[in-house]
């Protein structure tokens, strides 16, 4: 991690993982959300992309992502990264404390970038820095001799791939998997965030798979629902919600269902049911009903601009969002 000051006068703190081969001194550089599994991982197969095959043997340091814990010779490797190894038929090494060229190789790996990459150089933002980042991945890997060896490292490249065998998994289609259970509300749980499941899956155990752009939740039934990767608390499909609906009995329990369901859309959503039944005391029930229906046909991605728009512009009611859906339709803004 390294701390960059943008010439907007923002600061950053990025992270970064950086790998490199040990004969060719070919080098990957990505930059990473956080430090955990899923950011490691997703690193570790771009590299080897970049790589063009699978090493025999990958060295590491000792991070909670790699290995949760040492006991002599015993390793306690990471669930998540032990079943990367095996499907990719890596062999991966730590670090010993002892092995202070070992160690040193991967300390010294992140300081060259450091100080190669990130000190000596100026970035106006996020975006600026990535392109930065790729044109001089380009410089030292297929322009410049490496310090250790003599020769650009894309020449050394050619002939270390002879070596490497081929990913068996590309690496967008790769999935990280967590076991998970369906909740009493039809709902998976994964990461902060809720997912929903069909009502008759409630209570069944299931696989998460984490894709880079989507998730699909398998049950041992055989029910495969897929979901898109969101920053929203919860993704909840509109067939989950009518089936989930029709499960509740009693109007005063549909009713709680379908203000619960609008409200987990989000701060926008609790602001707008806030004031509606400040403003609406005896007709907000009506309003949700409406708002509902709304959001099964229209779905979240266009109920939210709508019920925010009402909030500031202080109209507040079913008839002032479907009015505002209408409009957005028409325009196409």
């Amino acid at each position: 991690m390294v701390s960059v000051r943008f010439t907007t006068g923002a600061v950053e703190r990025v992270r970064f993982f950086a790998s490199r081969l040990k004969w060719s001194r070919f080098a990957h550089v990505t930059v990473v959300p956080d430090e955990r599994e899923e950011a490691l991982v997703r690193g570790l197969l771009q590299a080897l992309e970049a790589f063009g095959g699978v090493p025999l043997v990958t060295v590491w340091d000792n991070p909670k992502t790699v290995v949760l814990a040492r006991k002599g010779e015993l390793i306690v490797w990471n669930p998540i990264f032990g079943q990367v190894a095996l499907d990719y038929r890596f062999a991966p090494e730590l670090c010993w404390p002892r092995a202070g060229q070992q160690k040193g190789a991967v300390e010294n790996l992140v300081g060259w970038v450091k100080k190669s990459f990130f000190t000596c150089r100026r970035f106006h933002d996020r975006a600026d820095l990535e392109q930065q980042l790729t044109d001089w991945l380009r410089t030292v890997n297929t322009e410049r001799p490496s310090r250790a060896t003599g020769v650009i490292p894309a020449v050394r490249l050619a002939e270390e791939r002879a070596r490497l065998r081929p990913l068996p998994i590309p690496a967008h289609a790769y999935a990280l998997k967590t076991a998970v259970v369906v909740s009493a509300r039809a709902r998976v749980t994964h990461a902060g965030r809720e997912y929903s499941m069909p009502p008759a899956t409630i209570g069944q155990a299931a696989t998460l798979h984490l894709y880079e752009d989507h998730l699909e939740i398998l049950t041992k039934t055989g029910a495969r629902v897929r979901h898109p990767r969101t920053a929203a608390r919860a993704s909840l499909l509109p067939e989950h919600r009518a089936a989930m609906l029709d499960t509740v009995r009693g109007g005063r329990a549909r009713l709680y269902f379908q203000r619960q369901s609008l409200w987990e859309l989000g701060p926008v959503a609790e602001a707008w049911l806030t004031e509606l039944i400040h403003r609406r005391p005896a007709q907000w029930r009506h309003d949700v009903e409406e708002c509902f229906v709304l959001l099964q046909d229209q779905g979240p991605t266009s109920l939210i601009p709508a019920l925010a728009w009402g909030v500031d512009h202080g109209a507040i009611g079913a008839e002032y969002v479907r009015t505002q859906l209408a409009r957005t339709m028409a325009t196409g803004a």
